[in-house]
């Protein structure tokens, strides 16, 4: 990579700081409309960000892979970390190849149970294998004396642990679910929250309204602890691999100008 590649982690930071947390606010927009009335009006809709989502996840994940291979590449570790460090980033390529093709039959096929499986089992996999690097970084940070080692080691492992893709199988389970399901699940009607009294109807509300802002606010916790992370990873993946040497060459070619000025006088 050269250094005007530093234009990669840019296009994956805007991806995960502005698409991906747009995509998943809505796309949970249209699921609770779904709960609520139906999704005869926005199916189209649903469809259309479920699949974007699916492909900017695949963007996102074959990017850090390629950003990873770059370090690979750059940093000046000791021979056995290296092969650790390279068996784990390849490994994780080869999974990619395998979470593709599950997730073009999770698309296809969202409320295939042999379909998500696969998809999660995947899923889990890459997550474990990021999580690895991301601590192999945090050891490496401790021993070679690199800061910045340790920065991009934790903001990689907090991207990971706190992934919100694999909620979309959830979303998948309930694909039968009808605008009734919260008072089947609660074992009621409408016509048996209609005869409550007042005071009893109010209570339900309100702690339904509770319960769901909680929900909303603890995924939305998520989301943004994951946006951030990854926005610090990308920042220092680009300083680290592609602005941080410019100076240095610089430096040394004015040296060898400076040199080559005395020889001639």
């Amino acid at each position: 990579m050269t250094p005007s590649n530093y234009k990669m982690p840019l296009f994956l930071g805007l991806i995960s700081t502005l698409v991906m947390p747009f995509l998943t606010f809505i796309f949970v927009g249209l699921f609770i409309v779904r709960l609520e009335i139906g999704l005869d009006l926005f199916s189209f809709f649903y469809t259309a960000f479920d699949l974007l989502y699916a492909f900017f996840f695949l963007v996102l994940f074959a990017g850090n892979l390629f950003l990873l291979k770059a370090l690979l590449l750059r940093i000046s570790f000791k021979n056995h970390t290296l092969k650790t460090f390279n068996f784990l980033v390849q490994s994780n390529f080869i999974l990619f190849a395998f979470l593709t093709i599950a997730t073009i039959f999770f698309s296809i096929e969202p409320i295939s149970e042999a379909a998500y499986t696969f998809w999660l089992a995947c899923f889990s996999i890459g997550i474990l294998l990021n999580i690895s690097i991301g601590i192999y970084l945090l050891i490496q940070a401790k021993s070679e004396r690199k800061t910045v080692f340790l920065w991009i080691g934790f903001a990689f492992v907090f991207a990971q642990v706190f992934d919100y893709s694999g909620f979309r199988v959830f979303f998948s389970l309930t694909e039968n679910i009808t605008p009734d399901f919260i008072w089947e699940f609660l074992g009621l009607s409408f016509f048996d929250y209609e005869s409550m009294a007042s005071e009893i109807k109010t209570m339900f509300d309100e702690i339904t309204s509770v319960s769901l802002f909680l929900t909303l606010s603890l995924g939305a916790v998520i989301v943004l602890v994951r946006t951030v992370a990854l926005a610090i990873f990308y920042v220092l993946m680009a300083q680290l691999l592609f602005m941080r040497k410019k100076p240095k060459k610089i430096l040394l070619n004015s040296n060898e100008e400076k040199t080559s000025l005395k020889m001639d006088s």
